[in-house]
């Protein structure tokens, strides 16, 4: 027992930057699947990820930093176009299935997820999906965007206990203030229109105390936990 110390003092450990190093390969590891379309190398590659560690931490140190690299790699590559659309499509595949499976093992409202963009696909839409699921909370998305009329309608069926509304484009800001004016739930704004509407939508949020304005689906997840408490 008098060892124990000692022998656990000596053990190396691994510093900030081999950990730095580490999530690097993995991420060059993914992009080169990526580029060679090898959809089952791809999903072998993701599912060894999430045996080893929790969605948000993949989230941080693998998916957000993976997604900006391949956004900077498909603005000037040729075959982009092919790359974006085999790796959103498997995307869409892989975070679908998985959702699907935890919404059967859960009940009460589920989060519901809105792309306000009208972007083929969103992958940070998605990823919020994930954590939100990992984290214990039903969802349900909506890949495609609602007219601003039947948003009401929507909430008045579905009845969630929640509203994340991605939006990833400059939007109307009248026409949204008028949308979320008659929303009675926690509702999240998320995507780069919060950047390019800032001063608005802050001032929005003072007038409307449910309303909250999140930049990364880290802290989407975050802010959903903190109204739950």
């Amino acid at each position: 027992v008098g060892q124990i110390k000692a022998l656990l003092d000596s053990r190396p450990v691994a510093s900030q930057t081999d950990q730095h190093g580490a999530w690097q390969a993995m991420r060059q590891d993914i992009t080169g699947s990526i580029a060679a379309l090898a959809e089952r190398r791809l999903d072998q590659q993701f599912n060894q990820a999430i045996a080893l560690y929790p969605a948000t931490t993949l989230c941080e140190q693998l998916l957000l930093p993976l997604f900006a690299e391949l956004e900077l790699r498909w603005q000037s590559q040729f075959g982009a176009r092919m790359e974006q659309v085999f790796f959103h499509c498997w995307l869409r595949s892989k975070l679908g299935a998985r959702l699907y499976h935890s919404n059967r093992q859960l009940n009460g409202p589920a989060v519901l997820l809105i792309n306000g963009s009208d972007l083929v696909f969103d992958p940070r839409l998605w990823l919020c999906a994930w954590l939100l699921s990992s984290a214990g909370y039903a969802v349900e998305v909506f890949d495609w965007p609602l007219p601003p009329a039947e948003l009401a309608l929507t909430l008045e069926r579905m009845q969630p206990q929640a509203l994340l509304l991605c939006l990833n484009k400059a939007v109307d800001m009248r026409q949204l203030e008028r949308s979320l004016s008659a929303i009675q739930i926690p509702t999240l704004l998320n995507g780069s229109a919060i950047s390019i509407h800032r001063d608005d939508l802050m001032a929005l949020a003072v007038k409307n105390p449910r309303l909250c304005l999140l930049d990364t689906p880290l802290e989407v997840v975050q802010a959903l936990q903190d109204a739950s408490r």
